[in-house]
């Protein structure tokens, strides 16, 4: 597991895998969240670049997850847990944040308590401390 989410996608990209099937594993928040808690930031930065820059199978896409890694990525490096409640706070076109909002609990106003994504992000949080 840890020599795929390593190298899996820099192979497949040397490989000339379909764009698509690269773009679908890349174009993951969770990927995205796996690669950062592996120490891998600098790497899915320039997976990305080149996926961009081949013209993948969902062009804006692998762009907007571009600028959410270079945005978040410094963040995200040093509390990786963070990654979906980041992704989940960009503008609602973006494809990160849909996918992050999909992952994401719903949120629940009938209770009168906060919601799901705010407990959600106390438990990422405890699990960082």
């Amino acid at each position: 597991m840890r020599y795929a989410l390593a190298h899996g996608v820099a192979h497949a990209l040397a490989a000339e895998r379909p764009l698509a099937e690269v773009a679908a594993a890349l174009c993951d928040v969770r990927y995205v969240e796996a690669k950062m808690a592996s120490g891998g930031g600098a790497e899915v930065v320039r997976e990305l670049d080149r996926l961009v820059a081949a013209g993948g199978a969902e062009p804006s896409a692998a762009a907007e997850f571009l600028r959410f890694v270079r945005l978040c990525g410094h963040r995200l490096a040093q509390r990786p847990w963070l990654t979906l409640q980041s992704a989940a706070n960009l503008p609602d076109a973006l494809a990160p944040a849909q996918q992050a909002r999909s992952l994401l609990p719903l949120e629940s106003s009938a209770d009168g308590g906060g919601s799901a994504k705010e407990e959600v992000v106390e438990e990422q949080a405890d699990k960082g401390r």
